[in-house]
């Protein structure tokens, strides 16, 4: 799998506080297959093997290792929270493994010990083990980083007994066991990893009666996908009679390939299990049970989660390339926090997070860039093909703007000269980041992160001495080409928005055959002159900006206006939204469930089960509402409302039909009465009065956010619901 070197992420612990622990030596040692144990372990003079140097550090150590092969290492000398012993890969290729035939690559009985950038394969027991030498030791502070481990005989990577173990930014696949293995952990954080293939599970948490500690795991933004085999992405082993707390799982990819595996299994205990906005398959195990996604809902877990497939979100999973593909379901939808946990502020390859507006789902962060590394906030974008970004408006001159679904045809040649040539001149301003093996970019940034600064600021210095001396015979060239090239790009625009707003017009004046179905919720008489169709959804901020607007059509025309809401979904979860609007339009409470929708927008993404606290704050029958919400009925209406916007072209949203005719955007309530007073036949143009401001996020009430309460959970078969 391609990866790219980044710039350090988490590494600011490596400076070494000496006045804290005056009695270490803070010795950087060097290991290379070159050396000789008899050396005194100097950058000139190295060791030879890993187990002399883990023989030899103290506290506030760093151990920098050469590529080449090596065998086992066992490190039973601790660090210290503020001087923690480091060994460090410093290239691409130090490799541990192939000379341990019976069994692990790397042994840790010791803590705070920081393992960064190494390769573990082909060994006899596990590739990497953490755990304390007696039965009833602990060890504390262990650190795997930017690790990549393949071809084991049992786990991948197996910590027993540990507190505050970090797992991250590590490559594991093809194992002959689990991929990252806690068992009795405590405090644990497993983020950024990637893991596939292999005969066991993805990720497991198994409950230790005897450490009294409460779990506490935090498991966030990883991409595990089970090929191949059955087993479970991610797995909480608790026996029954027996309990875990405090375990919180979101941001994750966790999919099977095979009808066998699936996503998450809890064992017959108490899993103490928080989980949202994860990508998921549509199998889970309770026990000795098997559950779909809406069933485990049900029990509380998976609030606002993702039903997808392998195909849907990953570039290649022929070649193991879990990247994020352009427009998949997984991009912009994570959660900055959730039940307490932050997200990390990276991903695997170390690029920034988030590199658009919101977090994506799984261990790396979507970027067309591929030498994207997150240096800058606008380095790279995530504004692929199909990904529901908001966008400029299909309207003529109308000013309004729109969240767009899809690509428009006609649009793309003044976008290739104003945003392609200007984003690959920024990005030169960006150091590129070179291919690397697997997960090792995170560990090996740290390394190299202060030479390249002063190599970069040397050769920036240079840089700007040549560009001093040649300044002069290049200004008048660029003094003649600089003029040239903008009328060239100015006659080039405006041709392309000729013919943009050329289509516009014609769309505009257009009359489609837009049908209101009875499911649609409406406000004003059924036999008004004037109806207005509009498409929204209510996760698009430029949908809420239209609300204000309608409130005024309403208040200048009255009775002789109606308005018909329909369905258009283009940001991923907006849909469940949907289904909960219409499920709050059975029990006649359409309206005041729509408008808290736009009021809270802000906290939709971030507290999954609001509406569910918002059914039962307006007084609706929350066990009815929970059945729409599982039920196939409403489904199929937004279903319904998403074809024909596919029929009548609408690429955004809000859109608007005014008796069949098109107006898109959140555009003025006086372009809207234009096209109404021609239609009312009034010939003095009518006066809107000022539009409210949208109003502020209200306060809510109800239990917060990682409680337990399902979201919206998609569903199994409903009833017919009555005509309103």
């Amino acid at each position: 799998m391609r990866s790219h070197r980044s710039r350090p992420v988490l590494v600011s612990f490596l400076a070494v506080p000496l006045a804290v622990a005056p009695a270490a030596r803070a010795t950087t040692w060097y290991v290379a297959p070159s050396g000789d144990d008899a050396n005194p372990g100097s950058e000139a003079a190295p060791w030879a093997t890993l187990q002399h140097a883990a023989d030899e550090v103290s506290p506030g150590d760093e151990v920098r290792v050469a590529d080449g092969e090596y065998g086992t290492v066992v490190v039973e000398t601790s660090g210290t929270e503020s001087a923690p012993i480091v060994f460090r890969a410093t290239g691409d290729a130090a490799r541990i493994g192939p000379a341990v035939p019976d069994g692990d690559g790397i042994v840790i009985r010791a803590s705070w010990i920081t393992f960064e950038g190494f390769g573990v394969a082909d060994t006899g027991q596990h590739c990497v083990s953490a755990g304390p030498a007696g039965p009833d030791g602990v060890l504390e502070g262990v650190r795997l980083v930017g690790l990549s481990v393949t071809g084991c005989v049992a786990d991948g990577i197996r910590l027993e007994r540990t507190v505050r173990a970090t797992v991250d930014g590590c490559v594991v696949h093809d194992v002959g066991g689990d991929g990252i293995s806690l068992a009795g952990s405590a405090r644990a954080l497993v983020q950024n990893n990637a893991v596939w293939g292999g005969r066991g599970d993805g990720i497991v948490l198994t409950h230790d009666p005897g450490l009294v500690l409460p779990t506490d795991a935090t498991v966030v933004n990883n991409t595990v996908l089970r090929t191949g085999t059955a087993g479970w992405a991610l797995r909480l082993a608790v026996p029954a009679g027996q309990g875990m707390t405090g375990n919180v799982v979101f941001n994750n990819v966790l999919l099977a390939a095979d009808d066998a595996a699936g996503s998450i299994a809890l064992g017959e205990g108490d899993a103490g299990l928080a989980s949202a906005r994860n990508a998921v398959s549509d199998r889970f195990g309770v026990g000795a049970t098997t559950r779909t996604l809406a069933e485990f809902q049900d029990l509380g877990y998976e609030s606002s989660s993702l039903l997808t497939e392998p195909s849907r979100l990953f570039r290649d999973t022929a070649s193991s390339d879990l990247r994020l593909r352009a427009g998949c379901p997984a991009v912009n939808v994570g959660l900055p926090t959730f039940a307490g946990r932050s997200a990390p502020d990276h991903d695997l390859l170390g690029v920034r997070r988030p590199v658009g507006g919101v977090l994506d789902l799984g261990a790396y962060e979507f970027c067309i860039a591929d030498d994207c590394t997150g240096e800058a906030p606008d380095a790279g974008t995530d504004a692929g093909v199909d990904t529901g970004t908001d966008a400029a408006a299909d309207t003529p001159g109308g000013g309004g703007c729109g969240c767009r679904a899809a690509g428009r045809p006609g649009d793309g040649g003044a976008a290739v000269l104003f945003g392609v040539l200007p984003a690959a001149l920024r990005r030169r301003r960006f150091r590129t980041a070179p291919p690397v093996r697997d997960g090792r970019a995170v560990a090996r940034a740290g390394a190299a992160a202060d030479q390249a600064r002063d190599v970069n600021a040397t050769a920036e210095s240079a840089i700007q001495g040549d560009m001093r001396k040649s300044s002069t015979r290049t200004t008048a060239g660029l003094r003649l080409l600089g003029p040239l090239a903008a009328a060239l790009a100015l006659l080039f625009a405006a041709s392309a928005a000729a013919q943009v707003v050329a289509a516009d017009a014609a769309a505009a004046e257009e009359v489609l055959d837009v049908p209101v179905p009875a499911w649609s919720p409406s406000i004003g008489p059924a036999d008004a002159p004037v109806t207005l169709v509009v498409f929204l959804e209510y996760l698009c901020p430029f949908c809420r900006r239209l609300e204000p607007v309608l409130a005024q059509l309403r208040t200048a025309y009255g009775d002789r206006i109606r308005i018909v809401y329909r369905f258009r979904t283009v940001h991923p979860g907006a849909e469940e939204l949907a289904v909960a609007a219409l499920a709050a339009h059975r029990q006649g409470k359409f309206r005041a469930f729509h408008e808290r929708l736009f009021e809270n927008q802000e906290r939709l993404r971030e507290q999954p089960q609001f509406p569910i606290r918002l059914a039962r704050e307006l007084g609706l029958d929350v066990e009815r509402f929970r059945a729409d919400l599982r039920g196939a009925l409403i489904r199929k209406q937004v279903a319904a409302d998403a074809a024909e916007a596919d029929r009548l072209r609408v690429n955004g949203v809000p859109t608007t039909f005014i008796n069949g005719r098109r107006l898109s955007g959140a555009v003025p309530a006086e372009n809207f009465g234009e096209r109404i007073d021609r239609l009312l036949g009034i010939e003095t143009p009518t006066v809107f009065p000022t539009p409210a401001p949208p109003a502020p996020p209200a306060p809510t009430r109800g239990p917060v956010e990682g409680a337990g309460e399902a979201g919206v959970p998609p569903s199994p078969p409903g009833v017919t619901p009555p005509s309103e």
